[in-house]
C-alpha cells in the first residue's frame, strides 16, 4: 500500500513463509497476509500490521576501524574492514572494491584473514589496475574487488575481514596514502557507502627520549612543552623531564617535530597539532585511568574533527595515541 491504510495490493510470487524484499518494494508499506479454513469450514483472512514505515532503500556501508593508521616503514599495518547496513535481515551480497596506491603500498595477500566473519563466504581478487578509476582519485592505481556472500540469510555487521597492507621499501619518507572503497554491484538493489582512511609511514613514537618508556611526566611532558613553542625552547624543552641521555635535547626537538610534521600527533584527526588539544589528549591518556572514558577528551578535542559528532569520539582519540605507544602496539 502506498499509505498503509487501504487499496493493498498482492505481491506477484510472495506465497512463501519468507519473502526478502526487492527495489521494486521502496516507498510502499507491507502487511502479510494468511488465508486459511477454519475448524468450522469457513474461510478465514488474517492480516498483519502493516510496516511502521514505508519501505526504504538499502543501505550498506564499507569502513575501516578507524580512519588514519600508522606504521614504521617497514612495518605491515593490519586493516579491519567493517560492514553496516540498515537492513541485515535482506541479506544482500556485498562486492566493492578497495584502491591503493602501488608506489606506496603493497597488499600481502598471505596475511589477509578471509574468514574474520564466519557469516560469509568471501572471496578477493588479486590486485587489478584501475584504468576506468572507479573510486575518481587520481592518486590510486590499483584496486582489489571484494565479494561476501552471506551464509544465511541474515547478514551479520560488524568486522567483515582483514586486510594487510606493507608500505613499498624506498617510497618518500612520512609518505600519507589514501585507500578508498567503491561499489562493484552490478546493479543497485542497495545504496553503497563507504568513508576512506589512511596510512602513514612514519618513524615516530611517544618514546621521545628513547629510554624504553613511555611516560606522562618525561615524553608526555617534553611533547606538550614542544607544542607550546618559543615558551621552551632549547635545554627548556626537556628540564627535568628527559630520562637517560638517549638522546640530545636537539635530537628530542626533532624528534618530535617529526611527530608534528607528520600529523602523527594529530590524535583528534583535524589536520593541526596543538598543545591544549592534542597535546593535552596524549598526556592525559599517559596517566592512565584518572583521564578514562570522555574525560580524556572533554574541553580538548577540536570542534573540527571528524570524531566530534560520534558517541565514543573519546575511543577512537584514545585509540591514535595508543598506536603511537610502543609499550601497546
Amino acid at each position: 500500500s502506498v499509505n498503509g491504510k487501504g487499496n493493498w495490493m498482492a505481491i506477484n510470487g510472495a506465497t512463501e513463509a519468507n519473502y526478502k524484499l526487492k527495489n521494486e518494494d521502496i516507498g510502499f508499506y507491507i502487511r502479510c497476509q494468511s488465508s486459511f479454513i477454519d475448524h468450522g469450514g469457513a474461510h478465514e483472512t488474517v492480516n498483519s500490521s502493516a510496516t511502521v514505515s514505508p519501505i526504504e532503500k538499502i543501505s550498506q556501508k564499507i569502513s575501516a576501524s578507524r580512519m588514519r593508521f600508522n606504521q614504521e616503514p617497514g612495518d605491515e599495518a593490519l586493516i579491519p574492514i567493517h560492514y553496516s547496513t540498515n537492513n541485515p535481515s535482506a541479506g544482500l551480497d556485498l562486492n566493492f572494491r578497495v584502491h591503493f596506491d602501488s608506489s606506496s603500498l603493497q597488499l600481502n595477500p598471505a596475511s589477509w584473514n578471509e574468514a574474520i566473519n564466519p557469516s560469509y563466504q568471501i572471496a578477493i581478487s588479486t590486485p587489478q589496475p584501475d584504468t576506468n578509476n572507479y573510486d575518481d582519485d587520481d592518486a590510486t592505481d590499483r584496486f582489489i574487488t571484494v565479494h561476501a556472500t552471506p551464509s544465511h540469510s541474515e547478514a551479520t555487521q560488524g568486522e567483515l575481514i582483514t586486510l594487510a597492507f606493507k608500505d613499498i621499501e624506498g617510497s618518500k619518507e612520512d609518505s600519507l596514502s589514501q585507500v578508498n572503497f567503491s561499489t562493484a554491484m552490478a546493479t543497485s538493489h542497495s545504496a553503497f557507502d563507504s568513508t576512506p582512511f589512511s596510512i602513514q609511514s612514519i618513524d615516530f613514537n611517544l618514546d621521545v627520549d628513547g629510554d624504553g618508556k613511555v611516560q606522562p611526566l618525561s615524553d608526555g611532558l617534553m611533547i606538550i612543552r614542544k607544542l607550546f613553542g618559543a615558551a621552551f625552547a632549547g635545554d627548556s624543552l626537556t628540564k627535568n623531564a628527559q630520562v637517560g641521555t638517549h638522546r640530545t635535547t636537539e635530537e628530542i626537538h626533532n624528534f618530535i617535530q617529526t611527530g608534528i610534521d607528520s600529523l602523527a600527533l594529530d590524535v583528534d584527526q583535524d589536520r593541526s597539532v596543538t598543545a591544549l588539544g592534542d597535546g593535552l589528549m596524549v598526556i592525559r591518556k599517559l596517566f592512565g585511568a584518572a583521564f578514562s572514558g570522555s574525560t580524556l577528551i572533554n574541553n580538548a578535542i577540536s570542534e573540527s574533527s571528524p570524531y566530534i559528532e560520534l558517541d565514543n569520539a573519546w575511543q577512537s582519540v584514545a585509540t591514535n595515541i595508543d598506536q603511537l605507544n610502543p609499550e601497546v602496539y
